[in-house]
């Protein structure tokens, strides 16, 4: 259904543009997109493909989901949750971090099996173990 692909240079603005929609909209805009422009490393990205259209942006190092964004077209149709079940059976545990005003975001990770193991003022840090581990 789905395909990861890493990004070109050319998809830089475009990342760039689905990490401020990712970003925490109480940072005054301006500055918010010097930030991002800033510290955006594309190729830690990589662009989701829905039949040959880029439907959104994973960024995954090692066993966190640092970020997952599909774009309003492609949502609610079960991609964010197929990505994110192949990730799981990937790994023996799987984290991520998620804004706790992202209350959508939240009940998907715990549908898949995702808890609660540690927070701060804005996020909950979420872990899951690969399906079928104990």
């Amino acid at each position: 259904m789905y395909e990861l692909r890493k990004p070109s240079f050319k998809d830089k603005k475009r990342l760039l543009e689905f990490k401020l929609e990712l970003t925490n909209k109480t940072i005054d805009e301006k500055l918010k997109y010097k930030k991002v422009k800033k510290d955006l490393n594309y190729r830690d990205y990589y662009l989701i493909i829905i039949e040959n259209d880029i439907a959104g942006c994973l960024l995954i190092k090692k066993n966190t989901i640092n970020e997952i964004y599909i774009i309003p077209k492609y949502r609610n149709m079960g991609i964010a949750s197929e990505i994110i079940k192949d990730v799981i059976n990937t790994y023996k545990e799987t984290y991520l971090w998620v804004f706790k005003d992202n209350k959508e975001a939240i009940n998907l990770y715990k549908k898949l099996g995702f808890k609660v193991i540690k927070e701060n003022e804005l996020s909950y840090y979420m872990r899951v173990l690969k399906y079928g581990v104990k």
